[in-house]
């Protein structure tokens, strides 16, 4: 997790469990949450993947399941389900009392608690028993990609007015990401694109291996499930975890599908093999200096966020305004993109899997 992740993390739990959950908040695997994810949802900016010439990794969270399928879904913190049968459960989550929940205990399948932060090495009131399993790795096989000649230069041109279809203004700014009061403030609509006299024309591609390794989940178990009015005639009433304590979660034997409800679908097992690994080659093309991305700030030291807008022409007509902006940082496009991206070669074998579906959130 960065250190900027963590602070606004920091504020909401320092806010409603004390300071100690600051303390408690060690890596982004105690989240589940992807930083840039997480940054472009409170700011309203756009996604920066590529920016850099490298092929976005579809798996943030470093979670994969057994066949070796990335699940492209940072905000879940989990892993697909691979195209299984769709579970045929519905668990309610109905509130059965102040820290209770109502939840599926039927067709094999088993309430269970995923320890959040907060929960340091034990488990929450309620769940007393604590084991370890090893859970698939992650990743993915990357491309970063470096122009032979040309760049994307160090200035912008912006275009305001109605569709932004005013005249366009050219301005230097340095594309390196240093911070930078070349720009004044700007009204919506707005667009940016790069300014260059001398484009990339060609790109040469270098695999980079993103592949993680297996890894320990602990989970939070036995706790006394009891028969209530509130819930379904297949759930039971259960100790609800609360924030940054855990997440309520099923777990059930093999590889399966998980209920809408309980999203985020992480697999375990007694032991993993990971024998996947990456091909030798991938490709690039020129992508016209598209990529390129544009912070603004209130201050003039690029330490109080505005929001992150695309530098690739496209008209920005809502979100946060940039009229106060007193500086920005520019990190322009190399010029490249991805064209063949390198093959995930192998697969990852996973002993006495069971699948476990959890709540999302924190």
């Amino acid at each position: 997790m960065s250190p900027r992740l963590a602070a606004r993390v920091c504020v909401v739990a320092g806010a409603l469990a004390g300071g100690a959950a600051c303390n408690a908040i060690t890596g982004a695997s105690d989240l589940g949450i992807d930083d840039t994810s997480f940054e472009e949802a409170v700011d309203g900016g756009a996604a920066r993947d590529g920016a850099d010439g490298t092929a976005p990794d579809a798996d943030r969270d470093g979670e994969l399941d057994a066949g070796g399928r990335t699940d492209g879904e940072a905000d879940a913190g989990g892993q697909k389900d691979g195209g299984l049968p769709p579970a045929t459960i519905s668990p309610s989550l109905a509130s059965c009392g102040p820290s209770n929940v109502c939840i599926t205990n039927a067709d094999g399948w088993s309430p269970m608690l995923l320890p959040g932060p907060l929960a340091g090495s034990g488990c929450p009131t309620g769940w007393p028993t604590r084991r370890e399993h090893t859970s698939p790795g992650g990743g993915s096989c990357g491309c970063h990609c470096t122009p032979t000649s040309g760049s994307c230069g160090n200035a912008v041109t912006s275009r305001g007015g109605a569709a932004c279809t005013a005249a366009p203004v050219t301005r230097a700014i340095p594309g390196d990401g240093s911070c930078s009061t070349n720009l004044p403030g700007f009204d919506l609509p707005i667009s940016f694109s790069a300014q260059t006299n001398a484009p990339p024309t060609s790109c040469t591609g270098k695999v980079e291996s993103n592949l993680t390794p297996p890894r320990t989940t602990a989970t939070c178990e036995g706790a006394d499930g009891t028969p209530n009015a509130a819930c379904k005639a297949d759930e039971v009433c259960v100790p609800k975890g609360a924030l940054l304590q855990g997440n309520n979660c099923l777990v059930h034997d093999g590889e399966v599908a998980c209920p809408a409800k309980l999203p985020r679908r992480i697999v375990l097992g007694t032991s993993v093999t990971d024998g996947r690994s990456c091909g030798a080659t991938c490709t690039c093309e020129t992508n016209g200096c598209a990529g390129g991305t544009l912070r603004a700030y209130e201050d003039a030291e690029c330490t109080e966020s505005i929001r992150t807008i695309s530098v690739d022409g496209s008209c920005t007509t809502g979100g946060a305004a940039l009229v106060a902006a007193a500086s920005y940082t520019y990190t322009a496009s190399t010029g490249c993109k991805v064209k063949q991206a390198p093959a995930t070669l192998g697969a990852v074998t996973v002993t006495a899997p069971r699948t476990l579906c959890c709540t999302l959130g924190i």
